[in-house]
């Protein structure tokens, strides 16, 4: 039964598929179509089948075949002769087709060799290629294994088939040729990098996802987290905006604490920013997803663990390599302006409703139908009256180029590797103003034997430097996102008399950009990391690591004055809507530095295999800053401090410094390869905390049994790989607090006379606390791998729980108390979830593709948070016990109120303003009004749940096509107030296509309230505004082609591939199409996503 179970699941890898047919005289009459396309409609119309490499040149030959009741002979010698091939019918229904010998390049000697492709169990391997070694001459395995092919005599034998190690042999005169091939075993072999150290990867007893560096170079991304969305079970990614220099996200297994402080990402030993690795360097990313594989990090692993390599050289010879990306770019998703006319008419209906005076006179609607006419003088303002699509014009397209260059080698005692790489993004609004983040890299990765197999050096130094332009800032926003909120689409760029155009004291983002100055920063980091390796005795490797890292940042934000400008000419001068210029400008240096120090010794005793590592480790970590403000710069046009006002000056400086003192220890121990044990333990010391509780215990322990490893699965060949696995452990957080928590600080500032001079006041803010001690988190993994047919059918499910205890959470307090009362380890989080992961990996001749489908859940409840429950807050993400850390709570609501008498019998949010079109909201505790907390409920949770990727990949002959699909199965999405009231402020000027579906009293179907303005009753947090934002999205697509070596060659390139790549290229989702579902906020400020279409090359000498 098992061998007619995998002989059907074999004939999925041929080319040709069986059709049954009872004739054996054919009649077939087709005109100049390819071979490939007549053999299928043979094997259509008979119950012959095919087999032959699809690489073959004669299968894309055009050929005309006339057969009227011909038999099977008649019809092949017409078609090989006329492509260049010659066939063999075996069996009386396999036909094989293969090259035809050149009459001019006779091979000698040339025999029909035969024989037999079986695997080490003695079961036929299908589908396999035979290839003569160093022509073009090919076969295919058939059903039972068998091949055919001629070849000269001692020619060598090449078989090549996914799973197995490529077999060869020599042809022998008539002699059958078997081959009896080996399992690959690269994927048992597999080694995957772990806390300071690499292990086996079906040696694992804990959770590690892994991406090589094979996954990451043909994408044209802008930093890792790109890469690993949608590539991870149970790895989250959260997209950034399109904005310059934003970039996405991680969080791993869901939630972890109200203190998050993110994933710890550890770069060649160095914690560090995964945004500022060149894609382009990178070896492999491990993700440490459970407390097994993270506690060796103890205080910082709480959120998992990312761990990037970089690459060394390896090749013999030099090696140099080029790539490049050019990307133009367009928004995904984003709302649409509105046309000025509908705009101003729901404005004054807004106003109307609101018993205010309408804002666009009869007047002035006339002149909005008018495009010759932009703007009505009004005293020495505009009433304008264009109509301007600003949305269109602003956010049209941006541009990104990455250039990327690296030379390395590889010999005996030194191997080497240095690359230089530059990201240069063009946003959105570079066209008018500055919108532009660089980002320059130079790494030198060295690696030398000072004596062979005893001592080692390792070098690894990076040079980081960030440019970064955008508009000037003010407070929290920057000047061109009010592009979406205030430039309403009656306002034009330029007024009748060739000025910028203004509304009220608003901005317009065009000048803004022009005219108002530049947020200007540059960061330069230098990191190192240097280990020397030493190998005393069999088994025993100690290491000695020093590293550090210099972080230099300077930022300048200029804000500059501009005009505002009336029919007569300037009204006003201000920076933004008003005020001064202001300059302010800052420096920052920070320095790390750390040592550790690791004994690691494998020992092995016939079948006991035993690992132990010791290690210690210091970090220490100093920053300081200096800012200076002023204001009135005089000429307004020069950005220099000295040239500042004295009345208006402010300096401020800060010094800060903490350390961390660690010991770590690991034993892995396994017999036979087939019971698996591991212990972990951290201990870490921060000066974070008070003596009491300066020191954390961070222990995990995981097993793991490989069953397929034991005797009784040896009879069977189906499942390759077997491994149940459970892990448990503590990990630790320390986000919640301050540097000095534990110590009274004192804050100086301010001045008062004092006798005959000016003294300051000193006060303590807070009160200092001895007792915190660390959030402690507790995890539980219970995990399968499997692996089938030689590992080309793989899978992996994982259950696990993280409680998190001890969370630091604030405590309720008497106002009176006057002074700020430190957090307490009194709260606590669960959280629950699955990963599942399905891959396949296979070849059919030339053609290599692969699919690999992940689907991951978790939930978290917040179980106790310190303070007595009084009811729920409205609000997204507010924290309330017994619910999700992403709740959302609000009013629940019935449509819209249809009569007056209706209002006036129901209970209101806001009574004498309510009347027919407005937001019914539904009165939950019965009481005659509509008030919080009692009418407020759950309405749902942010968090993204069911998130699921599908990595789909395909080569054939030099052409690779790969599509990445990822989406989120539910998740809920709030439309703000912000975006969704644009009459809400009486000073507001927006609109959009979409405000137009308003109720009036024949359009009592709409999708919003009638329109109001000055107040935001009907935008009350409710379920009015909630929306179902699950989605699929295609995030990217790319096809390649690499060149031929034999063209390349000749100009001494060893490998060129040309690409296209498309990223955010379409989407599915329910929520309303103007907002993109992956972005987590639209207030309204938010940089649109981008649909980016990308070319670039991979140039090897």
């Amino acid at each position: 039964m098992k061998q007619f179970i995998k002989k059907m699941m074999s004939l999925s890898l041929l080319i040709a598929a069986s059709v049954s047919s009872a004739s054996a005289q054919i009649t077939l009459n087709v005109s100049d179509r390819p071979v490939a396309e007549v053999v299928k409609q043979i094997e259509k119309s008979t119950s012959y089948r095919f087999f032959y490499n699809s690489n073959l040149d004669g299968m894309r030959k055009n050929v005309n075949v006339s057969a009227e009741n011909q038999n099977i002979d008649e019809i092949m010698n017409q078609i090989c002769r006329q492509a260049d091939l010659s066939y063999v019918i075996k069996d009386g229904k396999q036909i094989v087709l293969t090259a035809k010998e050149k009459q001019s390049e006779p091979i000698q000697n040339k025999k029909v060799i035969k024989g037999t492709v079986l695997d080490p169990y003695g079961d036929p391997v299908v589908g396999a290629t035979v290839r003569v070694k160093g022509t073009n001459l090919a076969a295919i395995t058939d059903i039972n294994g068998n091949y055919s092919i001629q070849a000269p005599d001692g020619s060598t034998i090449e078989v090549t088939c996914i799973g197995y190690v490529t077999g060869k042999g020599k042809a022998s005169g008539d002699k059958p040729l078997n081959f009896n091939m080996e399992e690959d075993d690269n994927y048992l072999n597999e080694v995957v990098v772990v806390g300071y150290g690499s292990q086996k990867k079906v040696n694992l007893t804990g959770s590690v996802e892994n991406i090589s560096a094979k996954a990451i170079e043909n994408r044209p991304i802008r930093s890792v987290t790109d890469a690993i969305q949608g590539q991870m079970a149970g790895v989250t990614v959260q997209s950034g905006t399109g904005q310059p220099g934003q970039f996405s996200s991680i969080k791993i297994r869901g939630n972890t604490s109200v203190n998050s402080g993110g994933a710890l990402v550890i770069i060649d030993g160095l914690p560090g920013d995964i945004n500022l690795v060149n894609p382009q360097d990178i070896e492999s990313v491990s993700v440490l997803k459970d407390a097994a594989s993270a506690a060796i990090y103890g205080a910082r692993a709480a959120e998992g663990v990312i761990l990037i390599t970089t690459r060394q050289g390896t090749d013999s010879k030099v090696k140099v390599e080029y790539t490049d990306n050019f990307s133009f770019n367009k928004p995904t998703r984003i709302v649409k302006s509105n046309n000025s006319y509908d705009h101003a008419i729901m404005q004054n209906l807004a106003y109307t409703n609101a018993g205010l005076a309408p804002n666009f006179s009869e007047k002035a609607l006339e002149a909005i139908l008018d495009p010759s006419v932009t703007a009505l003088p009004n005293g020495n303002d505009w009433i304008y009256t264009a109509d301007t699509d600003w949305i269109s014009m602003m956010f049209d397209h941006s541009f990104q180029q990455t250039h990327n260059l690296a030379v390395s080698k590889a010999s005996e005692s030194l191997r080497y590797r240095f690359s230089a790489g530059w990201l240069d993004q063009d946003g959105m609004f570079s066209e008018y103003g500055p919108d532009n983040y660089d980002r320059y890299t130079l790494r030198s990765n060295v690696n030398a034997d000072l004596v062979k197999n005893k001592l080692n050096f390792d070098s690894k130094m990076t040079y980081t430097g960030t440019t970064s332009k955008t508009a000037a800032q003010f407070s929290s926003w920057t000047i061109p996102y009010i592009t979406m909120i205030q430039a309403g689409p009656n306002m034009p760029v330029y007024d009748p008399n060739g000025n910028y155009a203004r509304y009220r004291m608003q901005a317009n983002p065009i000048q803004a950009l022009k005219e108002g100055g530049e947020n200007h920063t540059r960061r330069q980091r230098i990191e190192g990391v240097f280990t020397l390796s030493y190998k005393p005795v069999k088994g025993l490797e100690v290491k000695a690591v020093g590293a550090g890292r210099v972080i230099n940042s300077q930022s300048k934000n200029w804000r500059r004055q501009y005009g505002k400008y009336g029919p007569n000419g300037l009204n006003s001068m201000g920076a933004g809507q008003s005020g001064p210029n202001r300059l302010t400008q800052s420096t920052d240096n920070t320095r790390y530095i750390t040592g550790q120090l690791t004994a690691d010794y494998n020992l092995k005793i016939k079948r006991h295999n035993l690992h132990i590592l010791a290690g210690w480790s210091a970090e220490n970590n100093s920053y300081e800053s200096l800012t200076g403000e002023r204001t009135d710069i005089i000429g307004n046009e020069l950005p220099a401090l000295v040239m500042g006002s004295t009345d208006q000056w402010s300096n401020s400086a800060s010094e800060t410094e903490w350390a961390l003192l660690s010991g770590f220890g690991r034993i892995n121990y396994n017999f036979d390869e087939r019971y698996l044990f591991e212990a972990n333990i951290r201990m870490d010391g921060s000066s974070r905390f008070s003596k009491k509780h300066r020191w954390g215990y961070f222990p995990s322990f995981s097993g793991a049994w490989r069953i397929s490893e034991e005797a009784f699965m040896k009879v069977q060949h189906i499942v390759t790989n077997l491994k149940l696995r459970a892990s448990w452990g503590q990990l630790g957080n320390q986000n919640g607090l301050g540097l000095y928590d534990h110590i009274a600080k004192y804050n100086i500032s301010g001045y008062y006379p004092f006798a005959n001079e000016l003294g300051q006041w000193a006060k303590v803010n807070s009160l200092p606390s001895e007792d915190r001690t660390w959030e402690t988190v507790e995890m539980t993994n219970i995990g399968i791998d499997l692996g089938f047919l030689n590992n080309r059918l793989t899978a992996e499910a994982e259950l696990f729980w993280k409680h998190t205890k001890d969370m630091l959470v604030s405590i309720e307090i008497p106002s009176m108390i006057g002074i700020t009362v430190p957090t307490g380890n009194y709260g606590e989080l669960k959280i629950h979830g699955w990963n599942i992961a399905i891959g396949w990996n296979d070849r059919i001749g030339n053609l290599n593709y692969s699919a690999r489908f992940s689907l991951s859940d978790q939930k978290d409840k917040l179980t106790n948070y310190g303070k007595e429950f009084n009811g729920f807050s409205s609000g997204v993400g507010v924290y309330t016990e017994g619910y999700s850390l992403g709740a959302i709570f609000g009013y629940k609501t019935d449509g819209y109120f249809k009569t007056q008498e209706e209002v006036d019998n129901y209970p209101v949010f806001r009574k004498g303003i309510t009347a027919p079109g407005d937001v019914k909201y539904i009165d939950l505790d019965n009481d005659g009004k509509i008030s919080a907390p009692n009418d407020l409920a759950y309405l749902g949770s942010t968090n993204p749940r069911y998130v699921f990727g599908l990595n789909l990949s395909a080569d054939w002959n030099g052409i690779d096509v790969s599509a990445l699909f990822q989406g989120v199965g539910k998740r809920d999405y709030y439309l703000s107030s912000e975006v969704m009231a644009p009459f809400r402020d009486t000073w507001g000027n927006f609109s959009y296509t979409l405000h137009n579906d308003y109720w009036t009293p024949d359009n009592t179907n709409a999708a919003l309230p009638r329109p109001y303005a000055g107040t935001s009753h009907n935008y009350q947090i409710s379920d009015h505004w909630l929306q179902n934002a699950a989605y699929i999205r295609l995030k990217n697509l790319q096809i390649g082609y690499t060149l031929p070596s034999k063209i390349i060659s000749k100009a001494g390139i060893d490998r060129l591939r040309i690409y296209f790549s498309g990223d955010n290229l379409l989407e599915y989702s329910k929520l309303q199409s103007d907002f993109d579902p992956e972005l987590s906020n639209i207030n309204g400020y938010m940089y649109p996503m981008l649909r980016s279409y990308s070319f670039g090359i991979n140039l090897t000498f």
